[in-house]
């Protein structure tokens, strides 16, 4: 756990939501993931600082972590997508393997694990730049648009 950014919730639903906390101008503040009711929190501070309040046994949940989120303002989004298990199983692999994130690069951790995989299929991967969160909520709205 120390400093994994995942962190095992419920393994029973099939889907996968992005958080995007756009309490920043231009950029937006942060984001992050839940996969499956795995908590994705690259270069954030929830668990940390949740662990401090309620103690080392704390595990999240997807409504806490909008709460949390929410502590910043209100400008926080969600984009949730069906994902099979084998999507599932390919996105935590990627989480698994990629290194521990510092603060500044959250969006790119998050769009650059979900890139390419069920559907987040033609979610390109960050460029040369960072990606911002504005920036990839951005993409998944239009992904979302054209699902429908």
């Amino acid at each position: 756990m120390g400093g994994n950014p995942v962190n095992f919730v419920d393994l029973s639903g099939l889907e996968t939501t992005v958080v995007i906390n756009n309490n920043t101008p231009l950029t937006g503040t942060h984001a992050g993931a839940v996969i499956d009711g795995n908590i994705y929190d690259p270069g954030g501070h929830y668990f940390q600082d949740r662990r401090l309040q309620y103690g080392e046994e704390f595990q999240g949940s997807l409504q806490d972590y909008l709460r949390y989120q929410r502590e910043d303002g209100n400008d926080v989004q969600t984009y949730t997508f069906p994902t099979s298990s084998e999507d599932e199983a390919k996105i935590l692999e990627r989480i698994d393997n990629s290194p521990t994130e510092n603060g500044g690069f959250c969006a790119t951790s998050v769009r650059d694990t979900l890139s390419g995989i069920g559907p987040f299929k033609n979610l390109p991967k960050s460029g040369y730049f960072p990606s911002t969160p504005r920036g990839l909520g951005k993409d998944l709205a239009k992904i979302m648009k054209k699902k429908k």
